[in-house]
């Protein structure tokens, strides 16, 4: 009988579409172990068309196919969980040649590889400003929320594959680089770019610093900056809280 690592490097091989590795396995000629194989890519293919919805409606269907084959082969799932595979995909398109054309698109497989991890975030109840004037609370930054940093203002791009608010035409990449809120109040992932003051405060509420100190240190590297212009994007986006723990991407 097999040991537990030969079945496991057997499979390994076959993840690979390695089909002599079913030479001592199977009866020759046998190609019953090509349904493990399809099976398998077919789980990935579905997977990383529920994550990168977007990013496969700019390459069309059959061209992200052909990148989640090859994806599946490269970088075969270490988890047990299927939420955990893809967060490699933007790292794999940026390596890709001939993707070399739509310099954005390792920045939108980031984003939204960010959005589905932060959409199993845990949950927590956002603030508003009335709350933050009551001045009995200790604000944090939401579980569900986090910042990205992007060279294109991949946003847009998003945003126009969401119910189309941002027709294509009007998306200039020239905008970019960008900071990115990411929050999600009401289990909706929201995308919103922060001016450079906000995305410091935020930075620094996700370095786990209170409201007060990250205030702070705002000051200190802008001692004219309005506290209150910076902070009303995070609480607009629901990504402040009573009390909570940092999400990470």
């Amino acid at each position: 009988m097999p040991t537990l690592p030969e079945c496991q490097a057997f499979f390994g091989r076959l993840m690979q579409g390695d089909a002599a590795a079913a030479d001592d396995w199977f009866e020759p000629g046998c190609d019953h172990w090509e349904v493990y194989h399809r099976s398998l890519q077919g789980v990935y293919a579905v997977t990383l068309t529920d994550i990168y919805p977007v990013l496969r409606a700019v390459l069309g269907e059959g061209a992200f196919g052909r990148l989640s084959q090859d994806y599946g082969r490269t970088c075969p799932s270490l988890s047990g969980d299927l939420h955990d595979y893809g967060g490699g995909l933007a790292a794999f398109v940026a390596g890709l040649e001939p993707l070399a054309v739509l310099p954005y698109l390792a920045d939108l497989a980031r984003l939204e590889w960010a959005a589905h991890r932060l959409f199993h975030a845990a949950d927590a109840q956002a603030i508003s400003l009335d709350d933050l004037a009551a001045g009995d609370i200790q604000p944090a930054i939401h579980p569900a929320c986090m910042l990205l940093h992007c060279r294109w203002p991949v946003q847009r791009i998003w945003q126009a594959h969401q119910g189309g608010a941002v027709p294509a035409h009007e998306i200039d990449l020239g905008e970019g680089p960008v900071v990115l809120l990411l929050s999600r109040p009401a289990f909706v992932v929201c995308v919103t770019p922060l001016p450079a003051p906000s995305a410091r405060l935020a930075a620094s509420l996700l370095e786990g610093e209170g409201l007060e100190q990250a205030c702070k240190n705002l000051l200190a590297t802008d001692a004219g900056v309005d506290l209150g212009a910076a902070l009303f994007p995070l609480l607009d986006a629901g990504a402040l809280t009573a009390g909570g723990a940092c999400a990470g991407a």
